[in-house]
């Protein structure tokens, strides 16, 4: 993730994955309303997209809206999002 006004880039691991967003575990959290630059690979690729953060915890993360995609890269987070519920598989 990279902060869009200073460059300041930071390292975390992504959790609780959408279409609308994300949430980001990390021990250093950005103010909220901070626009940002975020890369998540994957095995099967890279994701990339803008986003802003939406709310944080200074202890754990922070949760980001995505505010623009590019329509190849909303197509990519729609299929890694459909092998996820395939791997999960149904719900008992």
């Amino acid at each position: 993730m990279t902060e869009l006004h200073s460059g300041a880039r930071l390292s975390a691991r992504t959790s609780e994955l959408g279409l609308g967003g994300c949430y980001v575990d990390s021990l250093n959290s950005l103010p909220e309303g901070t626009l940002v630059s975020l890369r998540i690979v994957r095995d099967q690729g890279l994701f990339e997209t803008k986003a802003k953060v939406v709310y944080g915890d200074p202890r754990f993360g922070m949760g980001l809206a995505f505010t623009e995609m590019a329509p190849d890269q909303r197509s990519r987070l729609e299929e890694w999002l459909a092998e996820i519920v395939v791997q999960l598989g149904p719900v008992s």
